[in-house]
């Protein structure tokens, strides 16, 4: 079921308090971005805003990473806002969204290397390839001719936006976790 978008301001900080403090590790601003909009609650420039105000009250710390990159942290402030305020998020939308955020983090965290490339055929239709690797070699391969420049288009962005997820969701296809599908 697909829940609505929020709409109120502080359900949108609240909410990604909430899964600052579910992940409780360092994350770079690309994937706190990704992880609070991937379900269509809270949109991109409301996120920007809302993670701003969260930053300038005191409820986020920036810190640098082992590589000098920029990453964020709940402060203590923001532990308790969140302890105190989670109730207010439906347990429906804090399941969903933990779920997908946890899905995308882990995949993220573990290292694992996402390619895209695209072609034509010999009858001139667009080729999709992507692929999931890590450090022991390919985990994921897909090659695909589509029929469109514009399917192409929705493809590439989809596989950029949420490779986890098209990753995960073939392999319940194939290994029959997923039958209703079919």
């Amino acid at each position: 079921m697909q829940q609505a978008p929020l709409r109120k301001k502080s359900d949108m900080k609240l909410l990604i308090l909430y899964l600052m403090d579910k992940i409780a590790y360092p994350l770079d601003y690309v994937t706190l971005n990704d992880m609070t909009t991937t379900d269509g609650l809270i949109g991109s420039f409301d996120f920007t805003e809302c993670f701003a105000e969260l930053l300038d009250a005191g409820n986020v710390r920036e810190l640098k990473d082992e590589n000098g990159e920029d990453v964020y942290l709940l402060t203590e402030q923001g532990e308790r806002v969140v302890e105190s305020l989670q109730g207010n998020l439906l347990p429906s939308i804090r399941e969903m969204v933990y779920k997908s955020a946890l899905s995308m983090v882990d995949f993220r965290i573990s290292g694992r290397k996402i390619e895209h490339s695209v072609s034509r055929s010999e009858n001139g239709k667009p080729v999709f390839t992507g692929g999931v690797s890590d450090s022991h070699g390919t985990l994921f391969s897909v090659t695909a001719e589509l029929e469109t420049d514009e399917q192409l288009t929705r493809v590439v962005r989809n596989w950029e936006k949420r490779p986890e997820a098209i990753y995960k969701g073939i392999l319940a296809v194939i290994s029959g976790d997923a039958d209703y599908i079919l």
